[in-house]
């Protein structure tokens, strides 16, 4: 099963703008980039208390950043030996969703979205068929 609801980060504007940055740096050191990563540590405390709140556990371990372009991008099934979360920064109309096929889950994200996918559940994200750039930030717990 999985585990969604609005988070509704109050600083969600300053930390778009801070992806959007960090995504242009990363580009122009390696234009194959799709992500990056941001310390445990530098993460604000929002994040970490959301998943306290919901007994998910009491440790961040890692935390990227990831983009899709539009009309290009799109990830291809994976999954994780552990649970992972999924917050949504920005979701132009045209995003591409997030499926669970073994879970029969087809998730439309959306701005301040949080998402539990559980461990080793496969998961990917439909292309990007919109005209803007999505942005979500994932990471992993104990």
């Amino acid at each position: 099963m999985i585990l969604q609801f609005k988070a509704e980060y109050p600083r969600l504007e300053m930390f778009r703008k801070f992806c959007i940055h960090m995504m242009h740096e990363s580009w122009n050191r390696d234009p194959s980039r799709t992500d990056f990563r941001i310390s445990p540590l530098e993460l604000d405390p929002f994040f970490l208390e959301l998943i306290k709140q919901h007994k998910l556990g009491t440790k961040i371990t890692a935390i990227w950043v990831h983009w899709m372009l539009p009309k290009v991008d799109r990830a291809l099934g994976h999954n994780h030996p552990y649970a992972t979360a999924v917050y949504y920064i920005q979701t132009p109309e045209g995003s591409g969703h997030l499926v669970l096929p073994e879970l029969k889950e087809d998730i439309k994200p959306e701005e301040d979205l949080f998402v539990v996918i559980p461990p080793k559940a496969i998961h990917q994200m439909l292309e990007n068929t919109g005209n803007g750039i999505r942005l979500a930030m994932a990471f992993n717990f104990e």
